[in-house]
């Protein structure tokens, strides 16, 4: 009996191996796909990949980030601005819809 389970052990522990490979083979094949994709959005654009690590500094690439979303921020209404323009617009609604009933 100590035998027969002793077996056991052993074939589970090496079902918990096949697995954990088999999990290192899904994750590579997966992450190869992902890359595929992101190529392909790339070359669709007209670009190309980045090779190597590339040579702009983590804190280049920050700043760079940075100014870019200020930028975007400048042409981007806010929430309260968006809100207020709707607003007036709501308002404006209104108003034809008495200037409309009044005048009929």
């Amino acid at each position: 009996m100590k035998i027969y389970f002793h077996g056991l052990k052993i074939y589970f522990q090496s079902l918990v191996i096949y697995f954990q490979s088999l999990k290192i083979i899904i994750n590579a094949a997966e992450k190869t796909f992902i890359q595929q994709q992101l190529d392909n959005i790339l070359s669709a654009n007209g670009e190309e990949r980045l090779e190597g690590a590339g040579t702009v500094s983590h804190e280049e690439a920050m700043d760079k980030a940075l100014t870019e979303y200020r930028k975007f921020q400048v042409k981007t209404l806010s929430s309260v601005e968006q809100d207020y323009l709707e607003s007036i617009k709501l308002i404006e609604k209104k108003a034809k819809k008495k200037g409309n009933k009044g005048g009929v």
